[in-house]
C-alpha cells in the first residue's frame, strides 16, 4: 500500500481511514466511527445519565427529608436543583469514563468506539477536559436553556436555544475526520476499536525454533494487544527500502520501555522482534484466560 507521506505527517485522513506516524515511525491507520455509530453511543450514554440523575436527585430529597423534615418546596428550585445535577453529572460522567477507561464510555464500548488522540499519542487529561467542556457549549447548556431548567423562558429562547445546539452539532457533518467542535478543541478524534487480529503463523514460526531472546514477565506488562498490532503490521511488510532503519528505531524504544539493558546487534533486529511478538502474545492470550484484558500500554486493566 503507497502512502501520502505528507498527508500521514498532517494526520489527514481519507475515506474514513486516519493515518497518523507513531513515534517510532511506523504508519498507523485507524478507521473513523461513522456518525449514527456516534449517534446510538450518545443516545446510550444520555440514557444511562437520565435514570443516574434522577436516582441521584431522589437521593438528594430523601436525605434532605431526613436531615431537615420537609421537602424541596417550589417547582422552580426544584427544576433549577434537578438541570445542576444532571449538568454537573453528565459532565463528570463522560470525563471520568474517557479518563480511567481510555477514551472509552459505555455507549462508546457498546458500539466498540473509543477516543485517541488526533495525532495517534495518548490521550491527555486537557484534551479529554476541553472536548467535554465543549460538549456543554454545543449540547446541554443551549438544551437546558431552552427547556427552561435555569429559569423561565418564551418560546423564541427556545427556538435560538435549540438552533444553537443543533447548528454546533451540525459541524461534524462537515468536518473530513468526523470531528465534533470538542473534538477539534480537544485534538481528539473518534475511531471504531480494532478486533484484535494477531498472526499466527509468525506466533508459530517462532515456537518451532528456540526463541534466541527471552522476556520477563514483567517485561510483557508494558505492551497491549495495540502495540501488537502495530508490531504486527511492522513484521508483515517486506522489502521496504527504510525496513532496518524502522527495526532499529523499534527494537531501540521497545528496549527503553522494558528496561533491557542488552545492546542487540542489527542483524538479530528481526529476529529480536519476532521473538518480542511471540512472548508478547502468548503472555496476552494467557492473561485473557484470567479475565485480564490489556488493549494498550495505557490500560493498567482491561474496565474502567
Amino acid at each position: 500500500m503507497t502512502f501520502d507521506l505528507q498527508r500521514i505527517r498532517e494526520g489527514r485522513s481519507t475515506e474514513g481511514i486516519r493515518r497518523v506516524l507513531t513515534p517510532e515511525g511506523v504508519e498507523v491507520e485507524f478507521a473513523l466511527a461513522d456518525r449514527g455509530e456516534r449517534l446510538i453511543a450518545v443516545l446510550v450514554d444520555l440514557s444511562v445519565q437520565v435514570f443516574a440523575s434522577l436516582a441521584l436527585f431522589v437521593l438528594i430529597l430523601i436525605i434532605w427529608g431526613v436531615l431537615f423534615g420537609t421537602g424541596l418546596n417550589g417547582t422552580e428550585f426544584f427544576s433549577v436543583a434537578l438541570g445542576i445535577v444532571s449538568f454537573f453529572f453528565q459532565f463528570f460522567y463522560f470525563l471520568t469514563m474517557e479518563v480511567f477507561w481510555q477514551g472509552k464510555t459505555l455507549g462508546k464500548h457498546l458500539m466498540g468506539l473509543r477516543v485517541i488522540g488526533a495525532n495517534g499519542h495518548p490521550l491527555s487529561l486537557s484534551g479529554l477536559v476541553a472536548r467535554n467542556f465543549m460538549r456543554q457549549v454545543e449540547l446541554f447548556l443551549p438544551l437546558i436553556a431552552g427547556a427552561g431548567l435555569v429559569g423561565p423562558t418564551s418560546t423564541l429562547s427556545s427556538l435560538v436555544s435549540l438552533a444553537w445546539a443543533f447548528g454546533l452539532s451540525a459541524y461534524i457533518f462537515f468536518d473530513a475526520d468526523r470531528r465534533r467542535l470538542g473534538d477539534l478543541l480537544g485534538g481528539t478524534i473518534v475511531v471504531k476499536q480494532a478486533a484484535p487480529v494477531l498472526l499466527p503463523d509468525i506466533a508459530a514460526g517462532q515456537q518451532e525454533t528456540r526463541a534466541r531472546f527471552r522476556f520477563t514477565t514483567d517485561q510483557l506488562e508494558t505492551y497491549g494487544r495495540f502495540e501488537l498490532q502495530v508490531l504486527e503490521g511492522v513484521l508483515r511488510e517486506e522489502h521496504r527500502p527504510d525496513q532496518e532503519e524502522i527495526f532499529a528505531r523499534i527494537v531501540a524504544r521497545i528496549c527503553l520501555k522494558i528496561g533491557n539493558q542488552s545492546e542487540v546487534a542489527p542483524e538479530f533486529h528481526r529476529d529480536f522482534l519476532n521473538d518480542f511478538y511471540a512472548a508478547q502474545r502468548q503472555h496476552l492470550e494467557r492473561e485473557a484466560l484470567y479475565g485480564k484484558r490489556k488493549d494498550s500500554k495505557a490500560d493498567s486493566n482491561g474496565g474502567p
